[in-house]
């Protein structure tokens, strides 16, 4: 019995590893994640003049911009035919924030761009911490002094 299971375990954990290799040994070919993702991340760095590479492995970049009073980390994490985007941000006005996006590998990287964008925008709508701020960004009349 005890053979049974150990030799299960011993499989799923070698066919993991194994497809863990095929993929580090797929995204090298294609030059590395930031190749793979360059689109994407050319979009992420032009929003913002103080964003920045601070990261690459073999399966994941960071970007990061810090102003001083905020910071912004997007993590781009490829596996096994998806790619998972982290956006956080942590600022002394607003707080902690983090979304997460899950895509298929292959997805446009334009798309994937105006989809955070999109949901950003939402999520900052929607808020309580940050929605009368970005009003007053959208509507110059916007009285801050609430």
């Amino acid at each position: 019995m005890w053979y049974a299971i150990s030799s299960f375990i011993v499989l799923v954990l070698g066919w993991f590893f194994y497809d863990r290799y095929r993929m580090g040994r797929l995204i090298r070919t294609r030059g590395g994640i930031s190749v793979i993702y360059e689109k994407l991340i050319s979009l992420i760095l032009e929003g913002d003049p103080n964003c920045r590479i601070i990261k690459e492995t073999l399966y994941s970049v960071y970007l990061s911009a810090n102003t001083g009073n905020s910071m912004m980390l997007v993590e781009i994490l490829m596996a096994f035919n998806k790619v998972t985007i982290t956006h956080r941000t942590e600022s002394i006005i607003f707080g902690k924030h983090k979304l997460r996006w899950e895509f298929s590998a292959n997805e446009d990287q334009e798309f994937i761009f105006h989809k955070m964008n999109s949901d950003l925008e939402t999520y900052l709508k929607n808020d309580s911490r940050t929605r009368l701020f970005f009003n007053a960004m959208n509507d110059p009349d916007t009285d801050l002094n609430v």
